[in-house]
């Protein structure tokens, strides 16, 4: 067998090998990033923006919840980032069909209405 055929038969049973690994995995659904950058108001104290940040950890008790990390803005010159912010809360949701039941869990309602109802200035919501 002349030496290219061999190279081609080795990278054709290489490929095979590996399309047949990766046809057995077990298919993943992709997550949901539910991201909420909050503004809270001039006269929130850092007790209150600490709090609702630690809170946060909370909503990873709410069913569908797989991770949850919250954190305040990196001071940027970039023209490009918007780091106005007060924080950013970032929740992993197993995938996109859990959302109404995270949006309507009592953990949820209570964190939203103790730690920033009244307290917050501007709210905006990224999901993808």
């Amino acid at each position: 067998m002349p030496l290219n055929s061999a190279f081609t038969s080795v990278r054709l049973r290489s490929g095979l090998l590996l399309l047949t690994l990766l046809t057995s995995l077990p298919l993943q659904a992709a997550t949901l990033s539910h991201v909420v950058m909050i503004w809270m108001k001039a006269d929130a104290s850092t007790s209150d923006i600490e709090a609702a940040m630690a809170h946060s950890a909370d909503l990873t008790a709410i069913p569908g919840v797989v991770a949850v990390k919250a954190g305040p803005p990196l001071p940027s010159e970039r023209p490009v980032v918007d780091d106005s912010f007060t924080f950013g809360v970032h929740i992993e949701l197993q995938d996109s069909s859990v959302l109404p039941g995270y949006l309507q869990h009592p953990l949820h309602v209570e964190y939203v209405d103790r730690y920033l109802k009244g307290k917050m200035e501007k709210l905006l919501i990224y999901d993808f």
